[in-house]
């Protein structure tokens, strides 16, 4: 049945994941959202990160968040021009960073976090 391959892609399961990684210490950062994300993260040799968002839904995502347990005091953008600008954000509660920064239908959004 088709419908099974695509129970798991359901927001009780990917909170069920979260869960399921922060407890084996293997989830370092995430898109909390329920929006179809494509996200990918790597660590950076200055002990930062670099992530990357791909927005897969049709709107737009107003407002980025990401959750971590590592403390960034600053996040940039990579630019068109192959530089990367400041990105402000405020931290919130149990991780949350909340980002002033776009994320549009299919336009990748490359961060740095250090």
């Amino acid at each position: 049945d088709i419908k099974e391959a695509f129970s798991f892609l359901n927001y009780s399961r990917k909170l069920q994941m979260i869960e399921i990684l922060n407890e084996a210490d293997e989830l370092p950062i995430y898109y909390p959202g329920d929006e179809d994300v494509y996200f990918r993260a790597a660590d950076t040799e200055d002990g930062g990160m670099l992530c990357a968002i791909f927005n897969l839904s049709s709107d737009p995502i107003e407002e980025t968040e990401l959750v971590s347990a590592r403390v960034f005091s600053k996040i940039e953008r990579l630019t068109p021009e192959g530089g990367f600008e400041n990105v402000s954000f405020e931290k919130t509660e149990n991780g949350r960073y909340r980002l002033d920064c776009i994320c549009e239908h299919l336009y990748p959004v490359i961060l740095r976090l250090s």
